[in-house]
């Protein structure tokens, strides 16, 4: 988690180096993802993940949970990845630059979740570059 001690990631690093693990840092909850996504990568952790998780969203559906995510891709080299929570969200992320994306609510609330599915894989598979 991005919110944690930068020697708390670094042992995290060191540790995922010697047992062969990548280790993909969380930015939730950072006042300045983009800031601190550029920190982390520095300590060397091999991904970010740009997080506005589904509690958030529910209190506060107005905000776009990828905010932040042209700024973090615009600031590292690593790959980036996101949370989204539609078929649109994952056509517009992957049309920003992430490499990673992760679904979940409200896919898995859905009556048929594996047609949902199916269906936001194919659409952003037609919208990766």
């Amino acid at each position: 988690c991005s919110v944690a001690a930068d020697e708390s990631i670094t042992i995290a690093v060191d540790a995922g180096r010697e047992c062969g693990c990548r280790i993909v840092c969380d930015l939730i909850a950072h006042p300045d993802v983009a800031g601190r996504a550029a920190e982390i990568e520095a300590l060397g952790v091999d991904s970010v993940y740009v997080h506005w998780g589904s509690d958030q969203k529910s209190l506060n559906a107005r905000r776009d949970p990828q905010l932040d995510l042209r700024a973090v891709v615009d600031r590292v080299k690593i790959p980036v990845g996101v949370a989204t929570f539609s078929v649109e969200d994952g056509v517009r992320a992957v049309k920003q630059g992430a490499q990673v994306l992760v679904v979940g609510m409200p896919l898995i609330a859905e009556p048929d979740p594996e047609a949902a599915l199916r269906e936001y894989v194919e659409a952003v598979r037609a919208a990766w570059r």
